[in-house]
Order: structure tokens, then sequence, then C-alpha cells
């Protein structure tokens, strides 16, 4: 009988043993998988210019951890990735990335591996949904924004620049469009919002030289006295007269606003040739004058009309 008891705890052992080394085996091979999904979700990251990963069979893993550690949340974040490749940007893809925002030990576990992963945040994954869907709307400048938020996530970098460099091909279009209409001070600040791009600079400088000064504004387009046309008519005389305080010289503006650029100084006693009136916003009446070869305008409180 104590024989038979011996044996029967032996054979108790020798199972508990068996289970136990099975079950080691069945973690270790589950952690083994569950890493080699989460170093497949990297590779796919870091292969921007050509990529093969197949991103159907990392998530395909993860579903098939379960609960393992965290691959549902990987799971979440790999069928981000899918839909956006595939340009779904529906209540699906609003709902995966909420769940993933109110996970915070998922976001702070991804922060801390950030620094030696290329698996971004969960910040850095909806920036870039939706900089994709904006880019995929053709909504240029909120995609900037996004991708400005995420632009070391994945290909942001390169799709921003891209983008870019679209915008300046657009500002260039516009300035050249700018020039061919006689704009010359529109297209000029068109050229300078992109002056690094293709001949702007240099366009800029044959505007100076075709104007022969500088603008100072976008409407900064002051008409030398040998385009003015014949129509033009020259309905009297303004004085110029008044007492401005530090200074004996009048402004003469490129607006009837106080407001607006400087064409030239006048001073009292002085007469030029008036071609137009008008309310400015200031509520005086101002005159437009032909000075050294430019308009301008000059307020009826430092001159008048004969």
């Amino acid at each position: 009988m104590k024989n038979k008891r011996i044996v029967a705890f032996a054979v108790v052992l020798v199972f508990l043993f068996s289970f136990t080394s099975s079950h080691a085996t069945t973690s270790s091979e589950k952690e083994n998988t569950y890493n080699a999904a989460v170093m497949q979700l990297e590779n796919y990251l870091e292969s921007i210019s050509s990529n093969t990963v197949d991103l159907e069979g990392a998530l395909s893993t993860f579903n098939e951890l379960g609960g393992y550690s965290k691959s549902l949340q990987f799971g979440y974040y790999v069928q981000i990735l899918i839909k956006i490749s595939q340009g779904e940007y529906d209540l699906e893809l609003d709902n995966l990335l909420s769940m993933l925002q109110n996970n915070e030990g998922f976001k702070n576990y991804l922060v801390d591996m950030r620094n030696d992963s290329s698996i971004g945040t969960i910040d850095e994954i909806e920036a870039y949904a939706h900089a994709r869907e904006a880019e995929y709307k053709g909504q240029t400048e909120q995609a900037k924004e996004y991708y400005r938020n995420c632009l070391d996530f994945y290909d942001s970098s390169s799709r921003y620049y891209a983008l870019v460099s679209l915008t300046d091909k657009q500002t260039y279009e516009n300035a050249l469009e700018l020039m061919r209409s006689g704009d010359l001070a529109g297209a000029y600040y068109a050229f300078k919002e992109i002056e690094r791009y293709n001949d702007s600079s240099d366009r800029m400088a044959a505007i100076e030289r075709q104007l022969g000064y500088k603008p100072l504004s976008p409407i900064d387009n002051w008409q030398p006295a040998s385009e003015v046309s014949q129509a033009t008519t020259q309905i009297g005389i303004v004085t110029v007269q008044g007492v401005m305080a530090n200074s004996d010289a009048r402004l003469v503006r490129t607006l009837p606003n106080p407001d607006s650029d400087l064409v030239a100084r006048v001073y009292d006693g002085e007469q030029y040739p008036c071609y137009d009136v008008a309310n400015g916003t200031n509520g005086k009446t101002w005159y437009k004058i032909l000075v050294n070869e430019s308009w301008g305008w000059i307020s009826s409180s430092v001159s008048t009309l004969q």
C-alpha cells in the first residue's frame, strides 16, 4: 500500500511538472510572438521609401494574442495605420483614436518608449491621421498644421515639405499673374513670401527697377506721371498749408487714410495738381495729387483745393 501511494504521488508530481513546463513554454512563445509583432510595426514605420511590411499580418498576430500584454492596444494602433493607408477616414477611425486617447496607461507607455522606438505617441498618430485626412480633402494649410505636430512620425516630414513646395509653387504662379495684371507691388510681396523659391528674389529686384523704388506695402503701386491716362482730368490745384507739431512738412500717403504708407513730404505754400477727392477713413476730405511723378493723397486738414 505504501508503495502504491509513493507511485501515485510521483505521478502527480510528474503531471504538475509537465503542466508547469508546458505553461511556461506557452508564455515564452507568446512573448516572442508579441515582440516580433511589435518589431514588425516598428519596421513598417521605419521603412518609408519602400514599405513592404505586412501590416495585416501584424494585426492578425495581435488579435491572436488577445489580451496578452498590450496586444489589444497595438491592434487598434495598427488598424488606424491600415485605415489611413486605405484612405478610410470614417467614424471607426475616430473611435479607434478615441479608445487609445482614453487609455492613459498605453499613452504613457508609448511616451516612455518613444526615444528608442519609431512607434509614435498617441498624440502623434492622431495628428498624423488628421493631417492625412486634410491632405486627402485638399485642405493644404490644415494638413501642414497637423503635420507640424508630428514631423518625427513616419513620413510626416516628407509629406509636410512636399505640401510646402506645392504652396510655394502656387504662390509663385499667383505672383506671376499679379505681374501680368500690372499689380507690381502685390507681386513683389507675393515673391517676398517665397524669396528662396525659384527666381523670386530676381523678380523682386526686377520689380524694384521697374518701379524705381522698393514697395513699402502690397498696395504701394505709385503711378509715374508718364503713365497718367489721357482721360485723367485735373480738377483743381491743392495748396499745402496748416500747422504740424515738430515739423514743417506735410505727409502725402498712398491712400486717403492716415495709417497708409508714406509717398512724399510736402511743405507750406507748395501747390500740386489735384485729380480726385475722397472721404478718408478719419472723416476728413482727402485730395489725390501728383507729387514728383507719383500719385498720393493729402488731407484737407493741411491743404486747400482751389
